[in-house]
């Protein structure tokens, strides 16, 4: 059993998909995952002639439920139109957030996420899965394992699965690794991020101040990828890994607002050298 090692494009604001392709072929890289940035007729003629690195996901994580009908719309046609490319090229798996009604809680959100994600895997089709992500910055409430459970038998699709992304369950103080095993039915993709809690503000300001956490690449933070890693392969997952970039040491920010040069390049790559010896370690490919 091997592991496939890919990215998200979204570090690379600014540039075209096929330049963003070149570059991570050149790399070594295996996939790419084509994330909000990316114009959709872009998206569409570059999957057209037949892509120079396989995309094996695409990522577009807004709030499907916005309590204003018009951003709502516009956030659920442009996932509608993802899932429609998906079904129409290939790509086998389209990262969405769940939608939130912010005056309500998270399990109170649980229901009528569910009614329209289950819309969405019918849109999708059997070819095509529909994977939550668990950012808990963008309109989403599958953010925790309690969570994702009420979900997962609310919708009780086939083609409903799971995202999983260990540097927000560090952010948001849930243990990281024993939902590997508890979800590793349902978890179909990987996002390769860390997270670094800065102690020494987190004792001085609490949880509730900004600024004792950010987002770093692979080994750079506080994520056991050793763990992580070992988790998958004694569960059987060999789907695939996609190195996400926010590291604001390497040019990259949590609000996405990246500078497409060499910080995120030298970023993507030094969270590379860091899981490409486990994953040969590990996974023995």
């Amino acid at each position: 059993m091997s592991m496939q090692l890919g990215f998200i494009s979204n570090a690379f604001v600014g540039r075209t998909l096929a330049d963003i392709a070149s570059w991570g072929k050149a790399q070594g890289y295996d996939f790419v995952e084509v994330g909000p940035h990316a114009p959709l007729e872009e998206l569409r003629t570059y999957l057209a002639k037949g892509p120079q690195l396989e995309v094996r996901a695409l990522l577009y994580c807004r709030n499907i439920r916005h309590p204003d009908k018009s951003q709502r719309e516009v956030f659920l046609s442009a996932t509608k139109a993802r899932i429609d490319i998906a079904k129409e090229y290939g790509v086998p798996i389209v990262n969405i957030s769940t939608g939130i009604d912010p005056a309500k809680s998270l399990r109170a959100n649980v229901t009528e996420s569910a009614e329209v994600l289950k819309r969405l895997c019918d849109r999708a089709g059997e070819n095509v899965t529909v994977a939550v992500e668990n950012c808990p910055d963008t309109g989403n409430i599958a953010v925790s394992p309690e969570i994702w459970a009420l979900l997962l038998e609310a919708v009780n699709m086939p083609n409903f699965k799971l995202t999983y992304d260990p540097s927000h369950l560090l952010r948001l103080l849930i243990e990281p690794y024993e939902p590997l095993y508890d979800f590793s039915q349902q978890i179909v993709h990987i996002h390769a991020k860390d997270t670094e809690v800065i102690d020494a503000k987190l004792k001085r300001q609490g949880f509730l101040d900004d600024g004792w956490w950010r987002y770093r690449v692979p080994g750079w933070g506080q994520v056991d990828w050793r763990a992580v890693l070992t988790r998958l392969h004694e569960t059987g997952f060999s789907e695939g890994i996609s190195l996400e970039h926010e590291d604001p040491l390497f040019g990259g920010s949590h609000d996405g607002a990246t500078i497409a040069g060499r910080g995120v390049e030298a970023g993507l790559n030094a969270g590379a050298a860091h899981l490409q010896p486990l994953l040969k370690q590990i996974y023995r490919g």
